[in-house]
């Protein structure tokens, strides 16, 4: 009879084969397997079948092991620091992806279209009167910032919570369903503050716009901001 180092002799080339027969998804394939090939890249030379079995047992399911904390992933035969490390990221994946994808990687808060389209992904059901800033960051790949609140609130507490050090460039955005309705001193009101703040810390404030939840309207573009 076969013994156990013969029976999973090759097992993960078939394994990989088989994701590759199936047009790479996973369709076909249980949970337990699923997360068998995922330890795959973590864990050598083991039997990892008998290890995704013991995870899907103690965790419940997919979701379970990846949101799981390191001493319960820990407290699993096979598992260790370093593999439970490996799937607690790839639990934080799907939650940074669609944080860059929310918070706009490559905005260019300088182009209105660019801007246009940003809040009308980003702001699902904004607040009438809130005050947006947009905040891009000196470091590369780092996404832009989103900060909002109602404009009753103090500017200077907002311009506060704005990190000037690591701050490349501003725009602020005030959103109301009106935007014409507010007084044209009340957004000057803005500017100046925001142009001063970023003048103060060498910030390049890109522009003030009003937007209505579906057209945005430049203040740059009327001579507002300079």
């Amino acid at each position: 009879m076969p013994n156990n180092a013969d029976l999973h002799k090759g097992h993960r080339q078939r394994m990989r084969k088989r994701l590759q027969a199936g047009g790479g998804t996973f369709e076909n394939f249980s949970e337990h397997e699923i997360i068998e090939m995922v330890l795959f890249c973590c864990c050598k030379r083991m039997n990892t079948n008998e290890t995704a079995h013991r995870l899907v047992s103690r965790c419940k399911n997919s979701l379970g092991i990846v949101k799981a904390d390191t001493d319960k992933l820990c407290g699993v035969r096979g598992i260790n620091e370093s593999s439970s490390a490996f799937l607690k990221l790839l639990g934080a994946l799907p939650d940074f992806l669609s944080l860059e994808e929310a918070l706009g990687i490559g905005l260019d808060i300088s182009n209105f279209y660019s801007v246009c389209n940003y809040l009308q992904e980003t702001l699902d059901d904004p607040d009438k009167g809130s005050l947006i800033v947009l905040c891009v960051f000196n470091k590369p790949n780092v996404p832009v910032k989103l900060i909002k609140q109602p404009f009753e609130g103090n500017i200077l507490t907002l311009i506060d919570s704005i990190d000037a050090a690591e701050t490349k460039e501003i725009a602020t955005v005030y959103y109301d369903n009106d935007p014409f309705s507010l007084p044209q001193m009340i957004h000057n009101g803005i500017i100046d503050k925001f142009s001063a703040f970023a003048y103060e810390h060498g910030i390049a404030y890109q522009d003030h716009y009003l937007y209505d939840g579906t057209d945005l309207h430049s203040m740059a573009e009327r001579g507002f901001v300079v």
